[in-house]
């Protein structure tokens, strides 16, 4: 059956396997008397990893640091502070063409798909069909207005479309199960200024089922450490650490980074999972994962839990261009000048 039989992609162009409105924007129920008030609508847009996240708030537990996305609640409710910063990525790989149906804008219909991706930042929608390198330009629609895509912004809004280009490749890992065009393109760095020595350091009692998102609970202690490690451990029972800041990359090129600890924790470059040492994560075993940085300021994350038994323990390393296997130096880590 055809899928404009009934219409099923709406007022908008696409069907499954495009990255148009019509492929992706699909509506949500949420029913939760008493809470989620009758009637309420919500427009911002989110993604299924979003929803792990909502319903550890719902459950009254940490969302766990390995899970992407944001909580939803405080939208869905009305109550709270909605979580910020949050967009929706997708790439993926569809052999065909977007159908070629009359009602279809005629710059989408017939569009060969071949490798693609979706970037939706607050009203924006990044689109690329076909896409042949990393360097390939983002048409850039405002879906309030234009829910048809037909009036590509992106010449008229270089910057956007540059951050578009960036955050792409700042939010993903590469898998060598599916290559896309683009995993060899390094991760662009971050302009920081005003930044000093160091990593900010948080303190959290534990323990906790699984490594949390510290960002979201209030700490037992905080500072400033040199270097990611357990010097700041204060107390040996149920204390858990949370470090941020950035890492500098000091020349362009592969970067590997080693883990190991006596529980579990979970490192990000950016907002991509360079190591998920949580997860099915035997005690004391070295993980390790790869990331192709641009020389400069990348903002680092690293999630430390300890549990009940066993010592704590906590040891990161990298390699990388010209770099052999060995501690990271204290000199390039940095932190924001004044606080959080």
């Amino acid at each position: 059956m055809r899928a404009d039989f009934f219409d099923s992609f709406g007022p908008f162009d696409g069907i499954k396997r495009d990255c148009w409105e019509g492929g992706e924007r699909v509506p949500t129920l949420a029913r939760w008397p008493g809470h989620i008030p009758q009637g309420r609508v919500v427009t911002q847009p989110s993604i299924s990893y979003d929803w792990l996240r909502t319903f550890a708030e719902v459950a009254g537990v940490p969302a766990p640091a390995r899970a992407d996305g944001i909580s939803l609640l405080s939208d869905l409710t009305g109550r709270g502070q909605a979580a910020g910063g949050n967009y929706v990525y997708v790439e993926y790989f569809e052999q065909g063409r977007t159908p070629d149906y009359s009602v279809f804008a005629a710059s989408h219909r017939n569009r060969k798909r071949g490798q693609m991706q979706l970037v939706r930042t607050g009203s924006y929608a990044g689109v690329r069909y076909n896409i042949q390198a990393a360097a390939d330009p983002f048409e850039i629609y405002d879906v309030s207005v234009d829910p048809k895509e037909t009036n590509n912004l992106a010449p008229s809004n270089p910057t956007l479309e540059q951050q578009m280009q960036a955050l792409v490749l700042q939010a993903r890992r590469a898998n060598s199960s599916a290559p896309r065009p683009y995993d060899l393109e390094l991760v662009p760095a971050e302009v920081a200024s005003a930044t000093s020595e160091g990593l900010e350091w948080q303190a959290f009692e534990g323990p906790f089922p699984w490594v949390p998102d510290f960002e979201l609970l209030s700490s037992v202690a905080q500072g400033v450490a040199a270097v990611p490690d357990l010097a700041k451990l204060t107390h040996k029972d149920n204390i858990d650490l949370f470090f941020k800041g950035y890492i500098e990359a000091p020349r362009d090129g592969d970067y590997t980074f080693y883990l190991r600890a006596d529980t579990g924790a979970v490192l990000r470059i950016h907002d991509a999972r360079v190591i998920d040492a949580d997860f099915g994560y035997p005690a004391g075993e070295e993980r390790s994962g790869s990331i192709r940085l641009q020389a400069g300021l990348h903002p680092f994350r690293l999630y430390y839990a300890h549990g009940l038994k066993g010592i704590p323990d906590l040891s990161v390393a990298w390699s990388g261009p010209q770099i052999p296997k060995g501690p990271i130096p204290s000199t390039l880590f940095r932190h924001k000048s004044g606080g959080r």
